[in-house]
């Protein structure tokens, strides 16, 4: 007599290795997926009692098992993750060495692992070209509205990553990268009516600076004969009136 959990109607995914299965037990109405890898069976629940959507499901989790091997860094040292994981590691050792601020780490990890490892972290590095980064890019701008700044530091990123991949032989060369423009904000100009305007407003400015500045010179004038009066015991009703005397007599008297 069968289990409950013993599989019927096992059916292979087209295109997929025949390891991967989706098949039916009796305990549970849900079909299930099984991959044999590593000489055993992983196995899930689809969740899923429609067979199109259980396929959907298996695809998928053929394909975590296998980012999940690939991420061994000690097997597949040549994968865009593990190169990620070297360079944040030699870049803390500067930061202990007191050569980096630890700031620019704590940065290139934020990036890392909100955006460019779910997009770069299982591929092969000799297998990134220019292209690849600008679809990176273009799928980035998609999701967010990111200033070119912030896109270029992205780019100093993954630069930062194939660096490290050249530095330990597993590219010869980093691909060239896009460039970032950045978005041109001309000033605002002045239509014919506002440039009237200015004129206008410049001109009363100027007078009214011309008659300020006429205004000071009398007040400082004022002031001098009083304190020159002062000085010379005179009255200072003599010394205002010295206001009219004639321009070559006023020079000799502030002499």
């Amino acid at each position: 007599m069968s289990s409950r959990t013993t599989p019927y109607d096992i059916e292979r995914i087209a295109k997929y290795p025949d390891a991967l299965q989706i098949y039916r037990i009796h305990a549970s109405k849900f079909f299930q997926v099984r991959l044999f890898v590593e000489r055993k069976y992983v196995r899930r629940s689809t969740k899923c009692v429609d067979r199109r959507d259980a396929i959907e499901f298996a695809k998928r989790f053929y394909d975590e098992i296998r980012i999940a091997q690939r991420l061994d860094f000690s097997v597949h040292a040549d994968t865009f993750a593990a190169c990620a994981s070297h360079l944040i590691k030699h870049q803390a050792s500067l930061v202990n060495r007191d050569e980096r601020d630890a700031r620019i780490n704590i940065e290139d990890e934020k990036k890392l692992n909100k955006d460019i490892l779910p997009y770069f972290q299982t591929r092969n590095v000799a297998d990134i070209t220019t292209i690849d980064i600008e679809d990176y890019i273009a799928d980035l701008t998609a999701k967010r509205k990111l200033s070119p700044s912030t896109l270029s530091k992205h780019l100093v990123v993954i630069r930062k990553v194939l660096n490290e991949a050249r530095k330990r032989n597993f590219i010869k060369t980093v691909p060239p990268f896009p460039t970032i423009r950045r978005k041109d904000n001309p000033r605002a100009y002045f239509n014919d009516q506002e440039y009237a305007t200015l004129r206008r407003t410049s001109l009363v400015m100027t007078i009214m600076c011309f008659f300020l500045n006429i205004e000071i010179e009398n007040m400082l004038y004022r002031r001098f004969v009083v304190s020159l009066s002062s000085c010379l015991s005179m009255p200072t009703s003599n010394m205002t009136n010295s206001t009219n005397l004639e321009p070559s007599t006023r020079c000799a008297i502030q002499r």
